[in-house]
């Protein structure tokens, strides 16, 4: 890639999780979500870094005594921020445009397969989800689509 960045241009963090209750979240599907990432690491050359994997259980969030902890089981990927005012290459943009695709195809594989459904967010930000094995309007439309027209204009 011939076009460079500032080293302190914004990142912002794209989290795809698990979206099932905690009771549903065992060892067994903690090493298949961990595998999955790792394979979407080396699935790809990445813009920044390939995805993470990320298994956290937020004890505090427990405010009353029947209340489970949430947990966050998933991976991140980090992007370059091209939410205004900040603009990035159209080159990066549209490179990260097909990480995103590509990290979205293997989750809807993965949950077909597994018959499991993902949320995304944005920086904590929900921004859509897989559910039933499709992707839907919000991150189909709103988010790839408009990147897409974007990256057109």
């Amino acid at each position: 890639m011939s076009e460079k960045i500032s080293d302190d241009h914004p990142l912002i963090n794209l989290l795809f999780c698990v979206d099932c209750a905690m009771d549903e979240i065992d060892d067994k599907m903690r090493a298949k979500i961990e595998r999955l990432v790792e394979r979407m690491a080396g699935s790809r050359d990445w813009v920044l870094a390939p995805p993470e994997f990320v298994d956290v259980v937020e004890d505090d969030s427990c405010t009353e005594p029947d209340d489970l902890p949430i947990v966050t089981l998933g991976g991140i990927l980090q992007l370059y921020s091209a939410f205004p005012p900040h603009e990035v290459p159209r080159e990066i943009d549209l490179a990260q445009l097909h990480e995103v695709e590509s990290l979205i195809a293997q989750l809807l594989e993965f949950a077909r397969e597994q018959q499991i459904d993902f949320e995304f967010e944005f920086n904590g930000e929900s921004i859509g989800e897989i559910v039933d094995g499709e992707l839907d309007h919000s991150m189909e439309k709103g988010l790839l689509g408009e990147w897409r027209k974007h990256l057109d204009e």
